[in-house]
């Protein structure tokens, strides 16, 4: 999916959302669907969604975050109406 269309959809559906530059090439779309957050990663040369992912907790011991990650924007809105 374009970015572009993925922003229009979250704009219908009246959902906020904060695009977030980590350095000039990836980007993140982040939003909140009934209070859980998702994230869109895409980079800047194609702006074609390659991940979207919930980041689920935080691990002290192994340092890393755990994610859940889905296939398209579909799998996200099931997700969210759990």
């Amino acid at each position: 999916m374009k970015v572009k269309s993925l922003i229009s959809k979250l704009q219908k559906m009246a959902i906020d959302f904060v695009v977030i530059d980590h350095n000039g090439h990836n980007q993140e779309v982040e939003f909140k669907i009934n209070g859980k957050s998702y994230s869109a990663k895409y980079d800047t040369k194609h702006y074609k969604v390659y991940a979207y992912s919930q980041d689920v907790c935080y691990n002290d011991c192994n340092q890393e975050t755990s994610r859940n990650f889905f296939y398209n924007f579909n799998q996200v809105m099931l997700d969210a109406a759990r």
